[in-house]
């Protein structure tokens, strides 16, 4: 089980809201979400996702503008062709410096 922490996430509707905890319910990989304080708990089974799981993942925290730098931990010589690829729009966000 992995933890992912997102503080102070932003909502600017009731839709909104309801469209970010739709779209994080409905990734496969998420077994639980749970607030604490200011933080959601996010928690996902094991390290190793499925990539269209890290995908959905990687866009929810880039749309959100979450701390992206935790998803790094998901990184697998079987997804680092693409996850690593320092032309996509996460990269910077996860990896970067």
């Amino acid at each position: 089980m992995t933890t992912l922490v997102a503080t102070d996430v932003t909502y600017f509707s009731q839709g909104d809201e309801n469209v970010f905890f739709g779209w994080l319910k409905n990734i496969p990989c998420v077994d639980d979400v749970r607030g604490v304080g200011r933080d959601l708990r996010i928690e996902v089974a094991g390290q190793n996702v499925a990539d269209s799981d890290l995908r959905e993942l990687v866009a929810l925290f880039a749309r959100y503008e979450i701390n992206s730098k935790q998803l790094a931990a998901f990184e697998s010589t079987a997804n680092s062709h693409w996850f690593r690829d320092k032309n996509s729009y996460w990269y910077q966000s996860v990896f970067g410096g």
